[in-house]
């Protein structure tokens, strides 16, 4: 849970910026791309969750500021999550072949 996190920054939202001041928290808890705006408390906060942690390309986040509201903010995920699996896949077969080509060497073959 984000509790420790969300109630503290809600209060500082509410109490230091104006009502309307959007405010995005960018995080990596869950793993899993969403974008939402869980508290009804804090209207003008959105929760941004990234995919993967630091298996996914970093996210690029710009900001219009002729747009109003929630379209000030623009989220490219630059490809979206890398496919660990696949990738952990490959570590598997390489480390298996080195391991092969090590025995390989130790039987004089």
């Amino acid at each position: 849970s984000n509790d420790d996190i969300w109630y503290p920054l809600i209060e500082m939202v509410r109490s230091w910026l104006a009502p309307s001041v959007p405010v995005v928290y960018v995080h990596g808890d869950g793993h899993v791309w969403t974008v939402t705006n869980p508290y009804t408390r804090a209207p003008t906060i959105l929760d941004v969750e990234v995919d993967s942690g630091g298996n996914a390309p970093p996210l690029k986040v710009t900001i219009d500021p002729n747009a109003d509201g929630w379209d000030l903010f623009h989220f490219d995920r630059q490809g979206g999550t890398y496919k660990s699996q696949e990738r952990a896949k490959r570590r598997s077969e390489q480390k298996a072949i080195r391991a092969a080509e090590r025995a390989k060497k130790r039987n004089g073959k």
